[in-house]
């Protein structure tokens, strides 16, 4: 039986709003899309989930693990420490990374991809309405782990040049092939401070885990459309395929947006929509009827963030905001949103679809930033 065969339908279901939240964010590359879906797989097997204990595992292993964390133990502390999963998080997680001494515990690895140590909850809190910091447990919550799992791999991507050489690529949609797109998403995971030999030789046997894994976890990448949607037999279950559920910006499902109710922009937008962006969805479907009224770019307002409305705003950037290096993203009160607004009156209709109500805000990017 192959591993994609093993998955019940809450976890394929994870893999369905991974790919769309990839998509949504403009992660578009399939290897890379196989890439992380890998490492998530052998991460937390598409179930969200906190840091499992180590009091059952042997001492040589957990040495072996965390090093110098545990070196000044004998075995008899030791055996006693790990049997206290609060004590021995705190041991080997307090002090590091944002983590006070006494927080190992309760920043320890959850989610999809076991986001640890409080400086990580705390960046990706900026990919969340969710108060991963103050509750961490929400991190285990399916759509936050979704959110949180993908902005964390475009924080750190984006964070990486020097070390994507090393796997062929420049930045996370130049995968070439899948070998290196999983090598690289597993890198990332694990952190860019370590080598790339130090990742291969991973004590833990994440590496290879993935890597027996990409393969099939492409076969799936691949069949699923631009919009990230999956096929109709993926989940074997009516109720839960990608067709119902997905507000695929091109499903003509009722659940995905009506495009032509009316589009209230009298506050502005309030975070990032775009490559990287937070894209919300009332703030998404408020640029898409701005792009159409300004560029006639014949978006459906339906609040996605798929590639159409990306390659719409990069576009938009290139030809009439002036900027040298387009980003697919518009930040509130940015240049991007300045010249989007600009000269827009208060109400308008989009197509005859949409109304616009505009008063643009001159509001500090710096409030809102993300990691792109």
């Amino acid at each position: 039986m192959s591993y994609v065969e093993t998955l019940d339908v809450n976890q394929k279901k994870a893999i369905e709003l991974m790919v769309k939240s990839m998509v949504k964010r403009g992660i578009t590359n399939k290897y890379m899309q196989a890439g992380i879906l890998a490492i998530v797989s052998k991460e937390s097997g598409f179930k969200p989930k906190s840091e499992g204990g180590y009091g059952g595992t042997d001492n040589a292993r957990i040495r072996k693990i965390f090093g110098k964390r545990v070196s000044d133990l004998t075995e008899a502390q030791l055996d006693t420490l790990k049997k206290d999963n609060e004590a021995f998080f705190n041991k080997v997680y307090g002090g590091r990374y944002g983590n006070g001494p006494d927080e190992g515990y309760k920043y320890r690895g959850r989610g999809m991809n076991q986001v640890t140590f409080k400086g990580n909850y705390e960046a990706m809190a900026k990919y969340t309405d969710a108060d991963i910091v103050g509750n961490p447990d929400l991190l285990n919550t399916l759509e936050v782990a979704v959110d949180v799992c993908i902005g964390y791999y475009l924080r750190n991507f984006n964070s990486s040049a020097a070390k994507l050489g090393e796997y062929n690529m420049t930045n996370i949609n130049d995968a070439k092939n899948l070998k290196d797109a999983t090598g690289a998403a597993y890198h990332a995971t694990a952190g860019w401070g370590k080598s790339k030999a130090d990742i291969e030789r991973d004590p833990t046997n994440g590496y290879k885990r993935a890597m027996d894994r990409m393969g099939e976890l492409l076969t799936v990448a691949e069949s699923i459309d631009t919009n990230g949607v999956m096929p109709e037999n993926f989940n074997n279950n009516s109720n839960s395929g990608a067709n119902a559920n997905s507000g695929s910006s091109n499903s003509g499902n009722s659940n995905s947006g009506n495009s032509t109710a009316p589009v209230n922009t009298s506050g502005g937008i309030s975070a990032s929509v775009g490559k990287g962006g937070k894209n919300k969805n009332a703030d998404v479907k408020i640029v898409q009827a701005l792009l159409n009224e300004k560029e006639n770019s014949g978006l459906e307002v339906d609040g996605e963030s798929g590639p159409k409305t990306i390659a719409a705003i990069t576009k938009f950037q290139k030809e009439k905001a002036g900027l040298n290096n387009p980003d697919g993203r518009i930040d509130p009160g940015g240049k991007t949103w300045k010249a989007l607004t600009e000269g827009t009156s208060n109400t308008q209709n989009t197509n005859n679809t949409t109304e616009i109500v505009v008063q643009p805000t001159s509001l500090d990017a710096s409030v809102f930033p993300c990691f792109n």
